[in-house]
């Protein structure tokens, strides 16, 4: 194999995803080739106050400026988003801690605008407005909006339930809607 051949920067094999160094790749062609505007995570009260403590500037649409982290700030938003899960409890017992680690250590590259220039990958430089952390909106109690929260259904030992032919509509216009629907997953 001729090392400086495009696709030796490729994944052969599922196992070999595993690796940073073809894992980000993956997943900011994936992010690129997606047809939704972003995906969003939408911080719990634990992670909000911790970004809080960080001083964060939150732009007009309730998205944290993740790009212009301070180092000190990278550190600290770093171990809050990968060591600490975010204080998910569904990440925090998830399993498959390395993957887990692989996954949120790159999403937090990408979202913090620090994908190494080393992996020469193409379109990058707008990548992160493809991943965002949201502030946790204030609700009140209102007649005219409503918050759907999706979860698996788990059994009394904490196991999934079967989720075949079973599925979850929401309007794909909200803004149609003479009410306001926010979805937190």
């Amino acid at each position: 194999m001729n090392p400086a051949d495009k696709d030796t920067n490729k994944a052969t094999t599922a196992r070999e995803l595993l690796i940073e160094q073809y894992f980000l790749p993956f997943l900011a062609s994936h992010l690129r080739d997606q047809k939704t505007d972003a995906f969003t995570f939408c911080c719990n009260p634990e992670m909000n106050a911790q970004m809080q403590e960080l001083k964060l500037n939150v732009n007009a649409t309730g998205q944290y400026e993740l790009h212009k982290l301070t180092k000190e700030q990278w550190t600290k938003f770093r171990h809050y988003f990968i060591e600490k899960r975010c204080f998910n409890q569904n990440w925090i017992k998830n399993p498959n801690q390395k993957v887990m680690d692989l996954l949120l250590s790159s999403l937090a590259l990408i979202m913090c605008k620090k994908v190494p220039a080393e992996l020469e990958l193409k379109k990058v430089e707008k990548l992160f407005e493809r991943v965002k952390l949201l502030v946790t909106p204030e609700f009140e109690a209102r007649s005219d909006a409503c918050v759907v929260r999706l979860q698996l259904p788990r059994d009394d030992n904490g196991d999934e339930f079967e989720q075949d032919n079973k599925a979850v509509a929401v309007n794909s216009r909200p803004n149609t809607l003479p009410y306001t629907t926010v979805v937190l997953n």
